[in-house]
């Protein structure tokens, strides 16, 4: 009968010490899983907070940008035409923008970024001297026009002038009349030597 009695309380005591256990593994785990899923919701937040920053960086204003169409013949504006055709969607790190103005802009003319950077082809010649300072920018020569609004740049070298305009909110400036270099040089002649400043064979 004693040995009964011992086997019971032998009993008695394992399953305590299993119940005492199991709570003691409740109390672990449940922390270990709370941390868990605190740090599973924090991976998730920094995550789409990345990518709400990726794309307020990369949106693009569908504002369409006001440009002025200047007059021209149907000869200028093939001429004008076939440079808008090869321009870069980004100039710079400034991503393409539609243009408005009347009838032919968006074929003579091209934005970019927000604040815009506006091109337009076609633009009346300007006259420079030979004293003037002009930037010959990958085979394309450039007289820039700082004003309190930007800086204008304009073509001096070919048949059909390419006016670029660049907020002052910009940086590189001439950097981006440099990218749009090649493609005017591709696209519209070049102006006989005789009417081009002397600086841009300098």
């Amino acid at each position: 009968m004693a040995d009964d009695d011992e086997k019971r309380d032998v009993a008695a005591v394992d399953r305590s010490d299993r119940r005492r256990a199991a709570r003691i593994a409740t109390f672990v785990a449940v922390p270990v899983t709370l941390l868990a899923a605190f740090g599973a919701f924090n991976l998730i937040a920094a995550n789409s907070q990345a990518e709400d920053a990726d794309d307020s960086d990369t949106t693009v204003s569908a504002e369409p940008v006001a440009i002025e169409v200047p007059e021209m013949s149907e000869q200028e504006f093939e001429v004008c035409r076939a440079l808008v055709s090869v321009i870069p969607s980004e100039l710079g790190d400034l991503q393409q923008r539609p243009v408005e103005g009347g009838p032919g802009a968006a074929e003579i003319g091209a934005a970019w970024g927000d604040p815009a950077v506006t091109m337009v082809c076609g633009v009346d010649p300007i006259e420079v001297s030979d004293t003037d300072q002009v930037y010959r920018l990958s085979n394309a020569c450039w007289f820039a026009d700082e004003t309190d609004e930007g800086t204008v740049w304009t073509t001096v070298d070919r048949q059909e002038s390419v006016q670029l305009f660049v907020p002052g909110d910009h940086d590189g400036s001439g950097q981006l009349a440099t990218s749009l270099s090649g493609p005017i040089d591709e696209k519209v002649p070049a102006a006989d030597e005789a009417d081009v400043p002397t600086g841009c064979y300098q």
